[in-house]
């Protein structure tokens, strides 16, 4: 796969990630233990190995009723001690959750409170100013020394009631699995995103992952009859809050909320399964699961949009200065800018691909080579462009065309000129005739200031 090639981190990718259960100890391993997928993968097997260990018994039954009775009493089937193993460094060292990352990508990973149930992101980051009907809390200590470390925080997500028993952490309290309010945590992060990045009115692409799911059946309303002894009040109950809590099910929910106009930016992997769903515990079950998901995720149709987000994203624009009046329209001059910092073999490649490919930007319906030629020493990528606008309050909207399926806009776009002029600092003395500007320009930052 081509972009694999350029060998970008997933953390570059991001700017926010959050992760519910199983999902939140991937979040946590990838983006703050550092592990890579492939060791992510080996870890995982190992943990659900070591977690989900059940001794054979020559009297099943028996071993059964005793598991019965013991994970009432234990309130939980299995001891959380190998994940907080697997979240520590390889010395046994804890790690603080609160852990700003150098490119600063914000992690969460969802919790619940265990009494009074309420959603929870415990996080990498401040939660700075929140008002208290967000609906979620951000849970910080109040001393340093007190902070939550990432193995409590991936024992607290993953504390799913029946299998785990809720998880305690001196001076914050009690908390369980994330998923018992946000299985898929696909809304709680947009909610989340809108709070840190107000200047951002939609994400530029929003990736879910799922676990697998069975293959849904189309509804017939007149297949069954209502049974009286199978479909009693408890049973009805119970039906339902397992549909409460399917993550496809959630994502189905969310994704038809979307505006058309942005159902592109969203994207879902989720594994098909024939059959029913394997349980939580079902070891057995690991190998051919992670076969189906590598073949499932080496479609086309399952990729390519998602590749297409990205490669479209690595790139984002910026005025070289405030757009003046020729007396018809705003000229604009600018550069487009690749926001990942490529090590120079990457940035040869990512050259010969946007020039194989015959890459180009479309910017006011005029397109743009990506690359004319490779210069030597191979600079940072850096795309002179200019355009007009009929006035400040059009739409700025660049386009990559080529190296993608489908033309797909770039990060940050579009906006406003008015807005990508605040964003910057910049500073238009726009109002006299002449629309001269009254006094020098400042330095145009080096980087935009709100990544995608």
């Amino acid at each position: 796969m081509a972009f694999l090639k350029l060998s970008v981190s997933l953390i570059d990718m991001f700017d926010l990630v959050c992760g519910s259960s199983a999902g939140g100890h991937v979040t946590l391993g990838i983006f703050l233990m550092g592990w890579s997928s492939e060791e992510g993968i080996l870890k995982f097997q190992q943990l659900a190995q070591s977690t989900f260990h059940q001794p054979e018994s020559r009297f099943p039954m028996l071993r059964s009723a005793q598991r019965l009775a013991w994970s009432y009493l234990r309130d939980g089937q299995y001891s959380s001690s190998e994940i907080e193993r697997a979240f520590r460094t390889d010395s046994g060292e804890d790690i603080s959750m609160f852990n700003p990352l150098s490119n600063d990508t914000k992690v969460a990973v969802t919790a619940t409170t265990a009494k009074n149930p309420r959603a929870c992101l415990l996080t990498n980051y401040n939660r700075g100013f929140r008002s208290d009907d967000n609906g979620y809390d951000i849970v910080r200590a109040q001393k340093s020394k007190h902070d939550i470390s990432v193995r409590q925080a991936a024992s607290c997500t993953s504390a799913a009631p029946w299998y785990f028993k809720p998880y305690f952490i001196d001076h914050l309290g009690t908390f369980q699995d994330g998923g018992m309010q946000h299985n898929n945590p696909s809304e709680i992060t947009l909610w989340e995103l809108k709070r840190l990045f107000p200047e951002k009115p939609s994400p530029d692409f929003v990736l879910s992952l799922g676990t697998g799911c069975t293959e849904s059946i189309p509804s017939n309303f007149s297949s069954s009859s209502y049974s009286p002894v199978k479909d009693r009040f408890v049973s009805r109950i119970y039906k339902t809050f397992v549909k409460s809590i399917d993550g496809e099910k959630i994502w189905q929910k969310f994704y038809n909320s979307l505006p058309d106009a942005s159902k592109h930016r969203y994207h879902r992997v989720n594994l098909k399964i024939k059959g029913p769903e394997p349980a939580i515990d079902d070891v057995t079950a690991l190998q051919e699961l992670q076969d189906q998901a590598f073949l499932h995720s080496r479609k086309p149709d399952v990729i390519q949009p998602i590749l297409d987000s990205i490669y479209a994203t690595m790139f984002y624009f910026e005025f070289d200065e405030p757009p003046f009046y020729n007396g018809a329209s705003f000229s604009c001059i600018g550069h487009i800018f690749c926001r990942i910092a490529l090590p120079v073999a990457s940035r040869k490649l990512l050259y010969r691909q946007l020039q194989a490919s015959s890459s180009y930007f479309l910017i006011a319906g005029k397109p743009v080579p990506c690359v004319d030629k490779i210069s030597s020493g191979i600079p940072l990528f850096k795309r002179k462009v200019t355009f007009e606008l009929d006035g400040l309050d059009q739409q700025v909207a660049i386009t990559l065309r080529g190296i993608t399926s489908q033309p797909h806009t770039i990060s940050g776009l579009p906006r406003s000129a008015n807005t990508l002029i605040e964003m910057q600092g910049l500073e238009a003395a726009f109002g006299s005739t002449d629309h001269a500007l009254g006094k020098p320009l400042p330095q145009v930052p080096a980087k935009r200031k709100f990544q995608g």
